[in-house]
């Protein structure tokens, strides 16, 4: 019936005027889902199961009640419009996330820094000082600079931000909206599925995915798979519960209506309602889990907040030291030279120090780090992006540096689920192809294979990829069909054309109880018929009473043939991971067998009246035990097909990959333990030595779940810090059976997700490969989650940090490559910014102490600090990784991010740099031929020569360590390897010295910087060369003398600690670091702002 906005306005809005809300909708599926909580040992009927899982449905009338309910039917169906949708969102206050942010925002973000802004406040005081004192002609050369070093370094910064963010987002947005066809406004129409409401009427068919929670009104011969739901293989039928097609649904069966969101429909067609939309659905509910934020950080994050703090502390020690002596030595040399200590002299040099001071803080704390990081991840994520890794989290691509644990799932990751026939029994034998077989039984495999099928194989209109659709053991009998005809010179032919020359008079769907699938076959216009059927092997063997041997001839099959069988074909194929599947047929009379289908048909008509299930059971029992059971009886068995899931090519050497990465991979499977074994052994995850009769000395090699779950007590809740959370109930029996386990068979998610807590809890980094909702708890529990792009689940696509894009394990080692890149190149620029830290602060407060002024000036430290910050992060954060950096170690948590090694090479080149330099201060008259300025002179040409051949020395020092930073291996003597794969390190290198040159030549009195002569940039230049040999030899010098320097790299544990960590700014910087994940999950929470706002009316039945 149709109803106006109006009503259906009042209706969504008033409680007492709709009979149903969302909690008793959602309680119809819940209830229908709780059949996988049954008790291990209950064997409830198949009837009895679906009658409990009919009770909610019908404690509400059934699904024409809940039709009415909703104010809908599939004729009429919903009258809906954008200005009723308007007014949801409106009353129910939902809002979506803010966008991109603008870059001017970030420009004036950067400002709330309060060391910035104390250094803005010190430079205006400078600039009214200096007008006051020296007039406006020169007075505004310091002030009006620093502002300009501030300007430019906050632009530069913010620029960086604005393009990240700006490429994050659209790195990320791959997601892109599916659309349904729906029956809207008496008419059926494609929306997306992100505006769907309660109460819509969808058109589903085959190859749709079902977009919400929804209820079958009509169903034609539908088959739903909810394996990503449920955790069952198994397809299931679906039967509307007042269906009204011409073929309804065999009686015997109890009425199956549950479509559930994200299953797929493998066969048939049906219209449905929808019940359930979002976070109300089954998979919503898990979906709504994921969107609550992690603030515990990765390590690498955590270990640089404390580093970034301890140096920031150390800078304002430094600065703190340097401003009182200046300020002490400034008043000294007044006092001395009986002076005034009040007047505007002393006052403008109390400024400078100031000034001096904010400006070491802002040289030393290393706001570059974060950076560095953003930068080095960017750039890793689009290098993986090219190599099939979608990164969704940006922190994920360094958090796999230090991944030493992959579980991995078989189906699809490890093979490339796409079955394939492997090995043919038929004749007395078993066979890779057909070719040697009689003509006969190549026909009958053929046709068998063709016309007892109802799968597809179609081509890709855009890829023009084959695509199989439907069932895969039966697409890759199909594929065979293909194939063989290739091969029999039959090339024209395919499994189609076997379909149109053959007239099929009657299909049985796939039976999950007998394990069987029927086709009746015409061979003879109406005479005779052919029924060919398939199934489970021993299912099958059991129903053969001939057999097909050598040379096509037919025989009896006796109890000792099929007991050889099973012992020498199915039960080796199956410990060779190969699935096996059987066909068998008979030929019946045409009128024999149109009386049978007409006795059953009658059989069902009647049941359909019937609503006594006591009825139902006994004629199940009559149906089963007469004339159904002689259609696949007293059979002629044709063969037995091997079936594997195909291994994806290079699997076995990214394996191997893993473990030279000492990187532990473990298969969690739900297959049974000899196919598991079988996979295991063919990828390099088992030896093949490690036979079945050898698990017992390794008793924990390969495991199935009930033994896991059996040994480590599954789960409990723990009280830790003050918080309540998931622990291993028996950690030490876990820990003993870790050290061995490799392959965990008939493992359900609880399994994976049991597996992966206890080896974070033992203190690994854990990877986990998923593809179901069902695997979305293990995903998110992971330090690294991996969702397959093809085959994975929108649930777990959104429950993963990084989404495989071709589902393959080998593209997983490449995030462990980029991912120990990240860590390479913060190490890198860590031990340039130590260096150039230590050696500018030292030289600052020893000037101050001796001299009574920095040797260099404001400005050229804040030249320094862009050195030190952007450039040096665009430079040493995006070093391509090494050809060998896969065969390492992983990253532990516990290793020290400024190792023994790094230790050396900053104190090496530390010690040769301050040397170097303060023999320049102190000793410049003689060695450079220069004067010394005293603190109270006014800077000139004059005795400004010294502190520029100081400051030109000390920026080519740092651009030579930089290339020392290239390497910060033991092993790497020559830094010129490689020298050439990193164009942007030139770039930077470039821009770094002509802005040097530029500065130097024509900063003048505003930079305080003498111009030099082409021979004095030349000295510059080789002193700073020096530092190339210098590092080389440091190399020499033994690491245990080093191994006493440590930085604190515990993280800050509570919010008072992180508070209290030095700066305000470097929670900023923090937040900087985050904003790019942020970014990268930002679209993702639009798009969930923006699918709540669709769904207000559905959200609130």
């Amino acid at each position: 019936m149709q109803i106006d906005n109006q009503d259906l306005q009042e209706t969504l809005l008033s409680k007492e005027q709709f009979p149903l809300n969302k909690l008793q909708l959602k309680s119809i599926f819940d209830c229908y889902c709780q059949r996988q909580e049954k008790q291990d040992g209950q064997e409830d009927s198949k009837d009895q199961e679906k009658a409990r899982q009919l009770s909610k449905l019908n404690e509400f009338g059934g699904t024409k009640s809940i039709i009415a309910a909703l104010k809908t039917d599939q004729f009429v169906c919903l009258t809906i419009n954008e200005s009723l949708i308007d007014l949801l969102i409106e009353w129910f206050e939902f809002k979506g996330c803010e966008g991109l942010v603008k870059q001017e925002r970030q420009i004036i973000e950067q400002f709330e820094d309060e060391i910035l802004r104390l250094l803005l406040i010190a430079a205006t005081v400078s600039l009214g000082i200096g007008i006051w004192k020296e007039g406006l002609a020169k007075g505004w050369y310091e002030g009006v600079t620093i502002y300009l070093a501030i300007l430019i370094i906050v632009s530069i910064t913010a620029t960086n931000d604005y393009m990240k963010d700006k490429q994050f987002r659209k790195l990320n947005d791959v997601r892109k909206e599916h659309f349904v066809l729906v029956r809207r406004n008496n008419h059926t129409q494609s929306i997306s599925t992100f505006q769907l409401v309660v109460g819509d009427i969808v058109e589903l068919k085959q190859g749709d995915v079902v977009p919400a929670d929804c209820i079958l009104i009509e169903g034609d011969d539908m088959m739903t798979d909810e394996s990503s739901i449920t955790g069952e293989s198994e397809h299931i039928k679906k039967y509307a519960q007042n269906g009204t097609f011409d073929k309804p649904g065999p009686a015997k069966k109890l009425p199956n209506p549950f479509l559930l969101n994200d299953s797929l429909v493998v066969l048939g067609k049906g219209l449905a309602v929808v019940c359930a939309v979002g976070v109300n659905t089954q998979t919503g509910e898990v979906e709504e889990k994921l969107f609550q934020d992690d603030e515990e950080g990765t390590p690498l994050q955590q270990k640089l907040e404390r580093v970034a703090n301890f140096i920031g502390k150390v800078g304002m020690y430094v600065a703190l030291a340097t401003f009182v002596a200046m300020t002490i030595n400034l008043i000294l040399s007044r006092l001395l030279s009986n002076q005034p200590i009040l007047d505007i002299v002393v006052t403008k040099g109390v400024v400078n120090a100031i000034i001096v001071a904010i400006t070491i803080i802002v040289v030393a704390v290393p706001e570059g780090l974060p950076l560095a990081v953003t930068i080095s991840l960017a750039y890793s994520v689009n290098q993986m992006r090219k190599e099939n890794n979608l990164v969704r989290r940006l922190e994920a691509a360094e958090t796999m540096g230090g991944a030493n644990e992959i579980l991995t799932d078989k189906t699809g990751t490890l093979t490339q689920n796409k079955m394939s026939v492997i090995q043919v029994y038929t004749e007395g034998s078993i066979h890779g192809s057909i070719e040697s077989v009689s003509l006969n039984t190549q026909e009958l495999i053929l046709r068998s294979c063709a016309l007892n099928s109802n799968s597809h194989l179609i081509i890709d209109d855009k890829t023009y990829q084959e695509k199989r659709v439907g069932n895969q053991t039966e697409c890759a009998l199909l594929d065979f069909v293909n194939k063989s005809l290739i091969k029999l010179s039959k090339p024209e032919q395919g499994y189609e054309s076997i379909k149109s020359q053959n007239k099929v008079i009657k299909m049985y769907p796939f039976n999950s109880t007998t394990k069987k699938m029927t086709v009746v076959v015409e061979t003879e216009h109406q005479k005779k018929v052919r029924i060919f059927t398939k199934g489970a092997s021993e299912n099958i063997l059991e129903d053969c009473i001939k057999v097909i041997e050598n040379g096509g001839e037919i025989k009896p099959l006796d109890l000792q043939m099929k007991s050889n069988i099973k012992n020498e074909v199915i039960k080796r194929m199956a410990q060779s991971a190969l699935r096996t599947i059987a066909m068998g047929y008979k030929d019946m009379d045409y009128s024999d067998f149109i009386i049978l289908r007409d006795r059953l048909e009658e059989k069902l008509d009647q049941e359909q009246s019937q609503e006594d299930e006591e009825l139902n059971h006994e004629n199940d029992d009559v149906l089963d035990s007469s004339e159904k059971i002689s259609l696949d009886r007293d059979l002629t068995m044709i063969g037995i097909f091997g079936i594997r899931d195909i291994i994806r090519p290079q699997i076995k050497e990214a394996v191997l990959r893993c473990q030279q990465a000492q990187v532990t991979v473990r298969m969690v499977t739900g297959d049974n333990q000899d196919t598991a074994v079988a996979i295991a052994k063919e990828v390099g995850i088992l030896p093949f030595d490690n036979d079945s009769e050898k698990y017992a000395p390794s008793r924990f090699r390969v495991m199935t779940g009930v033994d896991f779950r059996k040994h480590c007590g599954g789960l409990r809740k723990d009280e830790i810090d003050g918080e309540e959370k998931e622990v291993i109930s028996d950690i030490h029996a876990f820990r003993e059976i870790v050290k061995e386990l490799r392959v965990l068979a008939r493992s359900t998610p609880m399994d994976k997700y049991i597996l992966c807590l206890g080896l974070k809890q033992l203190g690994n980094v854990v990877a986990v490969t998923g593809d179901g909702t069902n695997d979305a708890a293990a995903l998110k529990k992971a330090d690294v989650g991996f969702a397959m792009g093809i085959a994975g689940t929108e649930v777990a696509k959104e429950a993963a940090d990084i989404i495989l894009l071709d589902d393959n394990f080998g593209s997983l080692v490449t995030s462990i490559k980029w991912g120990r890149n990240v860590y390479d190149s913060i190490r890198k620029f860590l031990q340039f910014q130590l260096t150039a830290n230590l050696v500018a602060m030292f030289m600052a407060l020893v000037g101050g102490i001796f001299l009574g002024d920095s040797p260099m000036n404001s400005i050229q430290m804040l030249w320094v600090n862009l050195i030190m910050d952007t450039f040096a992060a665009l430079a040493l954060a995006t070093e391509p990784p090494k050809p060998d950096i896969i065969k390492g170690k992983p990253y532990p948590k516990n290793d020290s991010i400024v190792t023994p090694i790094m230790w050396r090479n900053v104190l090496g080149q530390s010690f040769f740099q301050i040397s170097v330099l303060t023999l320049f201060l102190f000793r410049g008259e003689y060695i450079l031929g220069t004067q010394t300025k005293s603190p109270d002179e006014e800077w000139n040409y004059q005795n400004g020569l010294q502190n520029t051949i100081i400051f030109n020395t000390f920026i080519f020092m740092q651009v030579f360590n930089e290339i020392n930073c290239r390497k910060i291996q033991a092993s790497d003597f020559n830094v010129f390897a490689s020298f050439f794969n990193n164009p942007m390190f030139f770039l930077i290198m470039i821009i770094t010295v002509a802005v040097q040159i530029l500065l130097v030549q024509y900063g003048g009195e505003a930079v305080k910087c003498v111009p030099l002569s082409v021979e004095q940039h030349v000295f510059c230049t080789v002193i700073g060369s020096l530092s190339l040999i210098v590092g080389f030899f440091v190399k020499f010098l033994p690491l245990e003398m080093f191994e006493i320097f440590q930085l604190n790299e515990e993280p800050l544990k509570t919010e008072q600690e992180r508070d209290q960590a030095f700066k305000s700014s470097l929670r900023k910087s923090r937040s900087i670091y985050r904003m790019s994940s942020k970014n990268l999950n930002a679209s993702r929470e639009s798009r969930k702002g923006k699918t709540n706002n669709k769904k207000l009316s559905s959200k609130n039945l």
